[in-house]
Formats: C-alpha cells, structure tokens, sequence
C-alpha cells in the first residue's frame, strides 16, 4: 500500500486500480497498460473535480504521458515495430480524448516538461524522433537488461 507521509485521512477506495511500477524484475509486455493508464486517468481527475483539487491536475497529467511513453517504450522493446508502425499506434494513442484533454492543459497552462524529452516529443507529435529516443534508451540500458534476464535465471 502507498501512503502519503502526511496524510490525516487514509481512504480505501472501492473501484478495482492498478497501480504500474515501471523497472525492476517486474517489467514485461503488457498489451492493457493503455487501457489501465487511461482508467486511472479518468479515476484520478474524477476525484480532483470531485474534491476541487486543481493544484494536482499537473502531476496526474504527467503521470499519465509517462505511462503512455511506458507502453511506447514496450512496443518498442518486445515488439520490434518498423518506424511506420510505431508512428501510426502513437497517431491512434494521440487521438484519445484523454489525451486531447492532457496536451490542451499542458498548452493552456504553458508547462514545459523541461528535462523530459519524451513527454516533449508526444506533445509535438514528434513520433519518428520519440521512436528514435526509444531505441537509443533501449541501447543505452542493454547491459542492465541483460544483467536483470541473468538475474532472473538464477
């Protein structure tokens, strides 16, 4: 369980969340990360509506393009897609009203993902340089990939 170290209140919530951790021995393929990402999504702005929490609808947004290039890392990784596929499921992914919603707040409120390249490239649709992005984390973290798989094995 995650708590917040300040919380005066712990409510457990009754719908059915996952919640991702990205890395570790954990990390594998996983064909409904879109759809949990997108879930989560709806969840967590339904409870800042809910209890008028805007001040947190940056993190969320965040949250949500960093599972989203989660999922393009995967397609990436376990797939092997050409340069032309990758850029098409990215188009579909940019077509979902969650993530209209997510560029226009990122838009209107002029916030820059400074250090993170990544969500850059999503808000530009910028697909082929995110591809190339993807591949070159892939390269630059082989050797813990294969240290993890030896891990693994032991």
């Amino acid at each position: 369980m995650h708590v917040l170290p300040y919380a005066q209140k712990i409510y457990i919530l009754p719908e059915v969340l996952y919640y991702y951790r990205w890395g570790g021995f954990t990390s594998r393929y996983d064909t409904t990360l879109v759809d949990t990402a997108l879930v989560g999504y709806q969840f967590k702005m339904n409870e800042i509506k809910k209890y008028n929490l805007p001040e947190l609808i940056r993190s969320v947004s965040i949250e949500f393009l960093n599972y989203i290039n989660s999922y393009f890392f995967s397609i990436v990784l376990y797939e092997n897609v050409p340069t032309e596929t990758f850029c098409s499921r990215a188009e579909a992914i940019a077509l979902l009203p969650e993530m209209k919603e997510v560029e226009l707040y990122m838009r209107e409120n002029e916030i820059q993902a400074l250090r993170f390249a990544h969500i850059n490239y999503m808000l530009s649709h910028d697909w082929a340089t995110l591809y190339s992005y993807e591949k070159q984390q892939i390269k630059n973290n082989r050797l813990r990939y294969l240290l993890k798989k030896i891990l693994l094995r032991i």
